[in-house]
């Protein structure tokens, strides 16, 4: 999860056809991207302490043989797709902030870029959504596997 925050998370294009009916089509007029920790997406600081969290869990609940402690990192694991649900939520403001990066232009032009943007989630994202659904499933199967190996001590189990 870690490494997914540093890459593309969001991009945003515009394409020079749809603006201009005359442009070449395929070319790209403007185009953007934005990985977790930058100022368009803003959770992916969250996304970044829950993947170190869900790791210091793990590797805690390992070394103790403890595997209630490795399926307490299922709730980082559940708070980073909270994020990366944000994410997805937030997209429109993703748009308005290239919008604002863009230089001056005639009202017309930029209402034409308004409409024409395309904003779509990148590498980055889907691999932050893997691996927060690998570190639940991990979590939940070492939670499940340490409450098999565990003797039950209930009242039709004393001698």
């Amino acid at each position: 999860m870690a490494v997914a925050v540093l890459l593309p998370w969001v991009q945003v294009t515009v394409q020079a056809s749809d603006v201009l009916p005359s442009a070449p089509s395929g070319k790209t007029l403007a185009k953007g991207t934005g990985n977790g920790l930058d100022s368009d997406v803003t959770v992916g600081w969250l996304t970044l302490l829950c993947a170190i969290a869900a790791a210091a869990l793990g590797v805690l609940g390992t070394v103790r043989r403890d595997g209630r402690l490795t399926g307490a990192a299922a709730i980082p694991g559940v708070a980073s797709m909270g994020t990366l649900l944000v994410v997805l939520a937030r997209l429109d403001t993703a748009k308005s902030k290239v919008l604002d990066k863009l230089p001056r232009l005639p009202s017309a032009i930029a209402a034409a870029i308004r409409r024409h943007i395309h904003v779509t989630l990148d590498i980055g994202w889907y691999l932050a959504l893997l691996m927060s659904l690998v570190v639940m499933g991990v979590a939940v199967a070492a939670f499940l596997a340490s409450a098999k190996q565990r003797p039950q001590n209930g009242p039709h189990n004393m001698p």
